[in-house]
């Protein structure tokens, strides 16, 4: 069994767990304000109040204190979604993937 890698920095996460497509990115989110249970896992520190969220199968995960959670999803707007808010950038991506089809 691989040791998972647990990391307080969002950008290192990111990279570790390669979101790079537009739903992995929106799951992230999705993740970070409502507990979504898709492509990661979110889950209670051992013995702690901070939050896990794992990427199954990456061997990484990123560990948030109550306050970092809630800065998240501001985060991952401005960072990952082009300053879009989490339900635009879903719409514009999905409409330019089926485009492409």
């Amino acid at each position: 069994m691989s040791r998972l890698e647990v990391t307080k920095d969002f950008q290192s996460f990111v990279d570790g767990a390669m979101i790079e497509e537009y739903t992995e990115i929106y799951d992230f989110y999705q993740a970070a304000v409502s507990d979504s249970q898709c492509t990661f896992d979110v889950e209670k520190a051992n013995g702690s109040d901070d939050t896990l969220i794992v990427r199954p199968g990456f061997d990484v995960a990123l560990r948030l204190n109550d306050k970092q959670l809630k800065f998240l999803p501001s985060w991952i707007e401005a960072k990952l979604m082009n300053g879009l808010d989490a339900e635009t950038f879903w719409a514009m991506e999905h409409a330019k993937a089926n485009d492409k089809d």
